[in-house]
């Protein structure tokens, strides 16, 4: 877990907190980063690292997104047992949301560090109607990003990868992902 030394910055106003590789000029990534060694920039602005930390495995928010549109009826037996075992597997600090979507993207569990919450809401996924991924996937996105108490993010879609209902387009969901910038995993 992140340090005491961490926690005290966060309580700042105006607090933001990134998560970055760090290359040096070899294209290798340094073992230990202090704040003052490198710089960060967001288009145009030169952002002050205040603090740094050397976090090899830091906890992540996980987002997990299922599609129980039509497409996917034949296999939503699979998506629930992946979903499931993939809830289960998490590291132990690591937070987990649980979408579903057909015709738009339902919000099952929000943001939690309990495992049983989202477990609890699999057997709820039932397959019917269109499929609207990108909406879907826009929404897995805020979830990932707004409720997020961990730097890592990550948006785990499984799905068919088809889409006949969305709303957004493709090229504004990429916008969207640039972004925001989760990772992002589609298991089709």
């Amino acid at each position: 877990l992140p340090s005491k030394h961490s926690r005290a910055f966060r309580n700042r106003p105006r607090y933001q907190q990134f998560e970055v590789s760090v290359l040096d000029p070899t294209n290798t990534p340094p073992t230990l980063v202090g704040a003052g060694e490198f710089l960060l920039t967001s288009r145009p602005l030169l952002l002050p690292a205040e603090f740094a930390e050397y976090v090899p495995s830091a906890p992540a928010s996980v987002a997990i997104l299922v599609d129980t549109s039509d497409n996917a009826e034949n296999k939503v037996n699979e998506e629930r047992d992946f979903a499931g075992a993939l809830v289960r597997n998490l590291e132990p600090h690591d937070d987990v949301a649980l979408l579903a979507y057909s015709r738009r993207a339902y919000l099952l569990q929000p943001m939690t560090s309990d495992r049983g919450g989202p477990l609890r809401m699999l057997p709820l996924v039932k397959a019917s109607g269109n499929a609207a991924l990108y909406d879907a996937t826009a929404q897995g996105i805020k979830v990932a990003f707004n409720s997020a108490c961990y730097a890592r993010r990550s948006l785990v879609i499984i799905s068919s990868g088809f889409d006949n209902a969305s709303q957004i387009t493709a090229p504004d969901l990429i916008e969207n992902v640039r972004e925001q910038g989760p990772s992002l995993i589609h298991l089709s």
